[in-house]
């Protein structure tokens, strides 16, 4: 029963870490995600437009996969917290639970309510960072690129 409620305390420690994180780092993931879609809608419009040199082409690419693998690392990193700290509701439902005694198994109830709840990092407070977030941003880039393109073209002729 010891060592349960120091699992408990622990993994209440954790979540306290984890509002902490995502208050601390909201913000900067917000710069971050504006900066990777901007530098993306930017650098791929100057390239689809085929006025750049191949040696500025290259500076262009190798800028903007500098920012956008910042972006991703961030991303990864904050979908694989989210996705171990909901692991402790595994955890409990493999330990054979039902064994314990009375005490344990409300211990063991109280921990699993409390772990339902997953450590979420979100970009300014409003969106989860996560890996579906990274496809959201490469699709919404090439749709911009594509839309800056046809609207250029036609004020072309």
């Amino acid at each position: 029963m010891e060592r349960l409620k120091i699992c408990v305390r622990h993994h209440c420690r954790l979540l306290k870490y984890g509002k902490n994180l995502d208050r601390n780092s909201s913000s900067i993931l917000l710069l971050q995600l504006l900066m990777s879609y901007l530098a993306m809608v930017i650098n791929g419009y100057i390239l689809t437009s085929n006025k750049a040199g191949t040696l500025q082409t290259v500076e262009i690419c190798s800028y903007t996969m500098t920012i956008f693998t910042e972006f991703v690392v961030f991303s990864v990193q904050a979908s694989d917290l989210k996705d171990q700290s909901i692991t402790v509701v595994d955890a409990v439902a493999l330990s054979e639970w039902y064994l314990f005694k009375a005490p344990i198994k409300k211990a063991l109830a109280l921990l699993t309510m409390n772990a339902e709840k997953s450590i979420v990092i979100t970009v300014g407070g409003m969106i989860e960072a996560d890996n579906s977030l990274i496809i959201e941003v490469v699709l919404k880039a090439f749709s911009a690129i594509t839309l800056l393109k046809a609207l250029t073209i036609e004020e072309g002729q």
